[in-house]
């Protein structure tokens, strides 16, 4: 059965040797090789000479030259040759892998008394370069699927999540310095490769491997800038609380720092917090206000005259009506534009019947979440013993700068986020443009796309 299944492996072995090695001196050399070994194991030790007597030895790597040498030396001591002898010195010669006989090893297969099977199952067994692992291409397989892993989930998260502080800081240390070893080690092979392929007049493949390694190069670029603005956009943890609440800290150059809270979700992720959350935390802009103060340096000396709305930096918390008006009905000195803009859309929403038509406008509030986003709560109720709202959350200015950007969400108690509408209003004219989607990820109207340059 073994004998078969040598002979079928040698039958292979010949058959590529014929066909699709025939243009290839190196796999040609490497299978005659394989196919000397094998007329060794089949007691055919002139057959086995004849091949190697075919192979280009300048083919070889040095552990197959090791191979050659002592499968030459093998067959011919099997013929009887004395030419073993030399050939037997050559393969001494070269330096042997872990994994090879030694020297001691192979001169007690060569002995008058020893039994010429041994020798022949030694021939069997030898290993002209032991199987490893691609260790290099392993790790630069991993680093690159941990880098698409990294930045797809981040991508693919809510505006409402982040990552972690320690998933961020963990993340820049291993794909930055990931990156700049393999790049490092890629450019060291190339070199050398250049060199060798220089000295043999080859080209064509140091070519492809130089574009490779270009491109190796652009990913290394993209991959660090992406990290090192993610490191400084990012903003850090404070602190922790049992409760899950993390208080964060948002730098702002040559400015004083502002705070805000997140609700760690599981090890790798944090959140904003929704209003029943701030309401259940006891979170409120005065809260934020004393973070502020809290944090704030030595040197910094507080007002202490005026009223309590001229020491404190943040909005006034005060429920304002959409119509400019406080919850006492005195008339406000200044309306904030974003009001006026929340007054346009609720009205556009109101004449084309995406609110109820027992909708008061005056009795529309605004205000400021934890992290001072505007909002304005258009309509609440309570259903099945849950409260809720739809409520107008100012996201951003367009990319052309001509819009402000509002989302129209509902927040019911115990329930997540749902997004109702994509509205913008023009900042020059007051025309509000609906962007007829329901997420993030939807193309607006074309109306919508115009307007904002998005």
């Amino acid at each position: 059965m073994r004998k078969r299944e040598v002979q079928e492996r040698h039958d292979y072995n010949y058959a590529m040797y014929r066909t699709l090695y025939k243009k290839n001196e190196r796999l040609r050399s490497i299978t005659l090789l394989q196919m000397a070994r094998q007329q060794i194991e089949l007691h055919r030790p002139q057959m086995a000479l004849q091949a190697l007597e075919l192979v280009k030895r300048e083919k070889l790597n040095v552990a197959q030259l090791r191979s050659f040498y002592f499968y030459q030396a093998a067959a011919a001591y099997l013929d009887a040759q004395e030419s073993w002898k030399e050939a037997l010195s050559s393969c001494y010669a070269i330096p042997q892998k872990p994994q090879q006989l030694s020297q001691e090893e192979i001169e007690s297969l060569f002995l008058p008394e020893s039994n010429p099977d041994k020798l022949v199952l030694a021939v069997s067994d030898w290993e002209e370069q032991k199987a490893s692992w691609p260790v290099v291409t392993i790790l630069a397989a991993i680093l690159i699927l941990y880098t698409g892993v990294y930045y797809s989930v981040n991508g693919l998260l809510s505006w409402r999540y982040h990552y972690r502080d320690w998933v961020v800081y963990d993340s820049f240390f291993v794909l930055f310095f990931g990156w700049t070893v393999l790049t490092l080690y890629w450019l060291v092979k190339l070199f050398r490769l250049i060199g060798k392929q220089t000295e043999k007049g080859k080209g064509a493949k140091t070519v492809q491997k130089i574009f490779l390694v270009i491109l190796w190069i652009c990913l290394f670029l993209g991959n660090s800038l992406m990290q090192i603005a993610q490191i400084f956009g990012s903003d850090a943890e404070v602190e922790v609380q049992s409760n899950g609440v993390i208080e964060m800290k948002h730098e702002i150059w040559l400015d004083s720092p502002e705070y805000y809270y997140n609700k760690a979700t599981g090890l790798f992720f944090r959140r904003t917090l929704t209003p029943d959350e701030i309401i259940e935390y006891g979170i409120s802009e005065e809260t934020l206000e004393d973070d502020s103060t809290a944090h704030a340096s030595d040197g910094e000396i507080q007002n202490d005259s005026g009223t309590e709305e001229d020491q404190t930096t943040g909005e006034n918390t005060t429920d304002t009506n959409i119509d400019g008006t406080t919850e006492s009905g005195a008339d406000t000195e200044t309306e904030d534009p974003l009001m006026s803009q929340a007054r346009a859309v609720y009205t556009y929403m109101k004449e084309h019947g995406e609110i109820a038509d027992d909708g008061d406008v005056s009795q529309v509030t605004a205000s400021c979440n934890a992290k001072g986003n505007f909002y304005a709560i258009f309509e609440s109720g309570e259903e099945n013993g849950n409260s809720w709202d739809n409520r107008l959350v100012y996201d951003r200015t367009s990319k052309n700068g001509e819009c402000e950007l509002f989302v129209y969400e509902r927040v019911e108690t115990g329930k997540d986020t749902q997004l109702l509408g994509f509205y913008a209003v023009n900042k020059t004219t007051g025309e509000v443009i609906s962007g007829e989607k329901t997420s993030w990820s939807e193309v607006g109207s074309e109306a919508y796309r115009e307007a904002t340059g998005e």
